[in-house]
């Protein structure tokens, strides 16, 4: 009886040790992938329905035995390169070169009307 209870509580230890290893993997790799849909936030800030199915795939893909670097490159290659590159998305920074430039033009016509003056 000893014996069984021993072996069972080593199983249920391992199966615990499993789980919180495969947890910590999927939260890293939830903290490098960019939500397709936030576009600033990660999945796992997210709360889109599309970073909920990158979610679920990743947890699908991690069952299935693929790697971290496999596991981007799906995810890359079906919601885009910048969702794991770690860059922005390209609208950001058309967003974000638009603001700069309309900051710039501000800039120079207040400076040109001060010449005029």
């Amino acid at each position: 009886m000893k014996i069984v209870l021993l072996v069972l509580s080593l199983f249920l230890s391992c199966e615990s040790l499993a789980l919180d290893l495969y947890s910590e993997r999927s939260m890293a790799l939830f903290r490098e992938i960019q939500c397709p849909t936030c576009r600033a936030q990660t999945v796992d800030a997210s709360v889109s329905s599309d970073a909920e199915k990158i979610r679920s795939e990743v947890l699908d893909l991690i069952k299935h035995g693929k790697t971290d670097t496999e596991i981007k490159k799906e995810i890359a290659d079906k919601y885009g390169p910048y969702t794991v590159s770690g860059q922005t998305n390209p609208i950001m920074k058309v967003w974000a070169y638009s603001i700069v430039g309309l900051i710039l033009i501000i800039y120079f016509i207040s400076r040109l009307r001060r010449k005029r003056k």
